[in-house]
């Protein structure tokens, strides 16, 4: 991935680094969009 994974919802009480699972809902051109699972 060359761009960024966004998390629409419950990302409140995540750190940076922190390494989550999360299902791709959408993706585009250079970016993905997902939720946590």
């Amino acid at each position: 991935i060359d761009g960024n994974l966004f998390i629409d919802e419950g990302f409140e009480g995540l750190e940076a680094g922190q390494i989550v699972q999360v299902e791709v809902e959408e993706a585009g051109e250079y970016d993905l969009w997902g939720r946590l699972i």
